[in-house]
């Protein structure tokens, strides 16, 4: 391969000669060599992680840099979001906002510090370029509903899963008794009837934030809804598999957030208006 040939001429391009006897008897030397032959391409062209994460915010900042300046960072969160990249934010007692995290490619579990990408992906920089502090109120509520560690809780044993496992027991069993009161073994909301799908609340894991214990509240209070209403719609395949209800969950999370922008870009006078 064209590809390998590079690799073995690299070290001496300029006279393309073959690597020297000492360079071939070095392990690592080979092991790179394997590395790029079963790569198919030279590595050495190839960006690094950051490298794209960072070109990907720079087309997400440039993508609202046209609009009102109060329509700016939904509009970022939105191109954010489109590009497969999740953030999370660093939140005081007092509701400021002193850090932000990317969360992409082999950075998707722990996520990125925007400092660690450059002083332009901090978040005092991009707070500034995206115009968050024009609507400090609203830009807020939509970071934290676009927070990806609410996207994280959903496919977690103890979050997303066990609530699917959970939901989807209490309708089978409803289905098989229906002429039965069921109790139910999870938490119990206090503004909820025991026996009921809302009676099913959200596990948390530690450390967990209030204000995102909400949100994920808020997003499964969605989703109980929307099964408790597929249920008196008689469509019995609503618990038939986890990975179904846990679709649910994405979609609430997904709709929510769309919805919560759109509301606040409707507000917004067009362009030709102002």
């Amino acid at each position: 391969r064209v590809s390998l040939v590079k690799y073995l001429t690299f070290w001496n391009y300029q006279t393309c000669r073959p690597p020297q006897k000492a360079i071939l008897n070095d392990r690592s030397f080979w092991t790179g060599v394997l590395r790029t032959f079963y790569a198919g391409d030279d590595r050495t062209t190839k960006p690094s992680q950051k490298q794209q994460l960072r070109l990907l915010i720079k087309e997400a900042v440039e993508d609202c840099m046209s609009t009102p300046n109060t329509e700016r960072f939904p509009r970022f969160i939105s191109s954010l979001r489109s590009k497969k990249i999740g953030v999370s934010a660093y939140i005081q007692s007092t509701g400021r906002i002193t850090g932000l995290r990317f969360h992409f490619g082999i950075f998707t579990k722990r996520g990125i510090k925007g400092s660690a990408l450059g002083k332009d992906y901090c978040w005092a920089q991009l707070a500034s370029t995206v115009a968050f502090e024009d609507n400090t109120a609203v830009n807020t509520e939509i970071l934290k509903l676009s927070d990806h560690r609410i996207t994280e809780w959903v496919n977690h044993p103890s979050g997303g899963k066990k609530w699917a496992t959970d939901i989807g027991n209490f309708y089978k069993n409803k289905m098989g008794h229906s002429n039965k009161t069921l109790a139910l073994k999870t938490s119990v909301d206090s503004s909820s009837s025991p026996g009921s799908p809302e009676s099913i609340t959200p596990d948390f894991p530690e450390n967990c934030p209030e204000w995102l214990k909400s949100y994920i509240r808020a997003i499964v209070r969605a989703a109980n809804a929307e099964l408790a209403r597929a249920y008196q719609r008689k469509q019995e395949e609503i618990a038939r598999s986890n990975q179904v209800l846990l679709r649910l969950l994405e979609d609430m999370v997904n709709i929510l957030i769309s919805k919560r922008i759109k509301q606040e870009l409707s507000k917004v006078p067009s362009m030709e208006h102002q």
